[in-house]
């Protein structure tokens, strides 16, 4: 859902098989704190982390700023658009399946 992934950083722009170690265990984190703290309330997406809490995990503030900048666009998006309130329901769903992942 969220466009912020796809230009974050090099590392989330290519597959593992292109990275070295250090940049797959970046993508790695990367991914955990902003998936799993993510989630799906009334039709928009929240991110449960302050900036504090999520600068406290070591990872650069401009991604934070990214990551919310584009969620509020999203949720304003949604706000406006039947269709794409319904596609939440389906994110949420994939949210899911990306904790369960990274909590094992």
């Amino acid at each position: 859902m969220p466009n912020f992934l796809e230009y974050a950083s090099y590392e989330l722009a290519h597959p593992d098989s292109l990275l070295t170690k250090k940049q797959q265990k970046f993508k790695r984190k990367l991914i955990k704190v902003i998936y799993t703290n993510m989630e799906v309330r009334n039709d928009s997406v929240v991110y449960l982390l302050t900036k504090d809490e999520y600068l406290s995990t070591g990872l650069p503030d401009s991604y934070y700023n990214e990551l919310i900048k584009d969620m509020n666009s999203l949720n304003a998006f949604t706000r406006r658009d039947t269709l794409l309130r319904k596609s939440l329901e389906q994110f949420s769903v994939q949210l899911s399946e990306i904790k369960q992942k990274y909590s094992e």
